[in-house]
């Protein structure tokens, strides 16, 4: 009997737990669209959602190639530095056709409309280290500015660390309004370095093919 009654006790935690759970799980995903909401209002205000704008179309090289955005202006499109005070702008604020993204670096809207609109996380850091440094200065450079082991005359200038900050955070507010779950977004958002790197290893191959 006592055993009953300890059985009947324990399968009453077990369902009060589980109940529990369940409301941790809903006031969870409740927390997370209020979140993106407010996310929402916050670019609204300061400028292009990353979310609500025009989607433009991308193609993944059938050659298995490096990813790039179509027409994408490598090279030619260096952020534009302009002379305003950091504390007076807003980040993703709109000027003149140009969006300001961090550290008053400013990239054409176009360029970044198409780097928002893709659905891959390999493309919009891959696309974005072109917006910031060009293709020229990218292949100039290194990640961390370390020595190569294989080869001592190979050391190249790490990129520029003021705008691996504007890619990183630029990144993760993406990230923000495509994945709610906040340990997947941690996970798929350390990967930026990789892909800097598979980036600029991709410029090195097509310059040696030239």
């Amino acid at each position: 009997m006592i055993h009953v009654v300890a059985f009947a006790e324990l399968e009453k935690e077990k369902a009060d737990l589980l109940a529990e759970l369940a409301t941790y799980k809903s006031l969870n995903i409740t927390l997370q669209q209020n979140l993106n909401e407010v996310l929402q209002r916050a670019f609204s205000k300061t400028g292009p959602s990353l979310l609500n704008r025009p989607s433009a179309s991308f193609e993944s090289k059938p050659d298995g190639g490096p990813d790039e955005l179509p027409n994408s202006s490598e090279g030619n499109n260096p952020p534009l530095n302009k002379n305003t005070s950091q504390s007076t702008l807003s980040l993703y604020e709109i000027k003149d056709g140009t969006i300001h993204i961090g550290e008053n670096i400013w990239i054409r809207e176009e360029v970044w409309r198409k780097m928002t609109s893709t659905t891959k996380d390999s493309l919009f850091v891959k696309e974005m280290a072109v917006a910031l440094w060009g293709t020229a200065t990218l292949q100039r450079r290194s990640v961390s500015g370390k020595e190569c082991p294989t080869n001592r005359h190979s050391q190249k200038p790490p990129l520029t660390p003021s705008k691996l900050h504007v890619l990183r955070v630029s990144f993760s507010d993406w990230l923000k309004q495509k994945e709610p779950e906040r340990g997947e977004r941690e996970k798929r958002g350390k990967q930026v370095w990789h892909y800097i790197s598979q980036k600029l290893q991709d410029i090195i191959k097509k310059r040696k093919k030239k």
